[in-house]
């Protein structure tokens, strides 16, 4: 089973230790090989229920599943994103995440690890993560991933918060935003339900020769698997 490596802010490790942590750490330089499946960095104020659904299987898994069968196996039944929403508060199974895909990624990691641990996001993003160079991929993308995960996807402050706070770093690449639940019930991309992957999408916009940032909301599109 794959180990993490961990930055843990809340056990009052000094942010002054992050400097050296990246000289030994850096994504591009620690290999799934090696049996590390990603690297995070938790929040000082990261809660143990919290940390606890990073690191351990979720215990809800169970009844959350036998729901949503329940659920898609009735023709009857309209799923939509609100279908999910309800089941995550139900079922306390509320993290999310924005996703970020890079080949060049130390510097944005480094970057983003500072500003994160020197409190530049809101107070709902619980940890953040990348993954190492995946030695074992025969595709040659070469492609890390990072994630910077936050406590409610269904709280739109915290969630646009967070792409906020990415843009001022500043990360300019497309951005994708998906639920921990999704997750938890395999709905992932070309899943049979039709259903999208993510719920949010932030991408640039040009507006009269001034370039930004637009977050559209995936999830309302229509999308019904029936």
């Amino acid at each position: 089973e794959d180990k993490p490596i961990i930055f843990d802010l809340s056990s009052g490790r000094s942010k002054m230790e992050l400097n050296d942590w990246f000289k030994n750490t850096a994504p591009s330089k620690i290999c799934r090989s090696d049996g590390v499946g990603w690297i995070y960095i938790l929040s000082e104020t990261i809660a143990n229920e919290d940390r606890k659904r990073l690191f351990e299987s979720y215990e809800g898994i169970v009844s959350l599943r036998q729901e949503w069968s329940k659920i898609n196996e009735n023709p009857e039944n309209e799923v939509t994103f609100e279908t999910f929403k309800d089941l995550a508060e139900k079922h306390d199974c509320k993290h999310g995440k924005w996703t970020i895909h890079a080949q060049q990624v130390d510097d944005i990691w480094q970057n983003l690890a500072l500003a994160f641990a020197y409190d530049k996001f809101p107070k709902g993003t619980i940890a953040i993560k990348v993954s190492p160079f995946d030695d074992l991929d025969t595709s040659g993308k070469n492609e890390h991933v990072i994630c910077v995960i936050n406590k409610d996807m269904s709280d739109e402050n915290e969630v646009f918060g967070v792409e906020k706070s990415l843009r001022n770093i500043p990360i300019r690449g497309e951005l994708m935003y998906k639920p921990n639940i999704y997750t938890e019930l395999g709905i992932y991309r070309s899943n049979k339900f039709g259903i999208r992957p993510t719920i949010y999408k932030s991408v640039k916009k040009v507006v009269g020769g001034d370039s930004g940032f637009e977050i559209q909301n995936i999830a309302k599109d229509e999308w019904l698997y029936r």
